[in-house]
């Protein structure tokens, strides 16, 4: 399969942030619609950072397939995400995301974080071959970094 992407055009990259500064002023409520709504248009990176646990498992999975159909062959999809197996290093980065969140008045915010097993196998389900990269050495944090590569 040939890629969309020409090497003549720049990179295209898409993303949605769990806050986008249009929104910083509304409730959390709005921007995790916006990420759920969000059209990655004909994307060759789509980044997606500390956002995916912030909307349920079957959200994610839309999203995710929305990513996917976005992106040619000879593209990425980067993915953020806390590493909910890791033990006392995932319970200080969730207590972090919820002390943020407060910060932000978004206390109440119920968040579904997962194994990195989960999205992984999700990932591979949508048509993504998927490496893993450690973020978090030197830190107290159970953030990994999922690149997906469409086959």
């Amino acid at each position: 399969m040939q890629s969309r992407r020409r090497a003549s055009r720049p990179w295209h990259c898409a993303g949605c942030a769990d806050e986008p500064p249009d929104l910083r002023q509304h409730r959390f409520a709005t921007a995790a619609e916006r990420y759920r709504s969000a059209d990655f248009g004909d994307a060759d990176v789509v980044v997606t950072v500390d956002v995916l646990h912030c909307v349920d498992p079957a959200t994610q999975e839309a999203v995710l397939r929305r990513a996917r159909a976005s992106l040619p062959q000879a593209s990425l999809l980067l993915l953020r995400i806390g590493d909910a197996s890791a033990g006392a290093p995932f319970r200080i980065s969730n207590w972090v995301d919820r002390m943020v969140l407060m910060m932000k008045g978004h206390g109440g915010v119920k968040l579904h974080c997962r194994a990195v097993a989960d999205p992984i196998e999700l990932l591979d389900r949508l048509g993504f071959d998927t490496d893993v990269v450690p973020m978090s050495a030197g830190t107290p944090f159970a953030n990994v970094l999922l690149v997906g590569r469409p086959r």
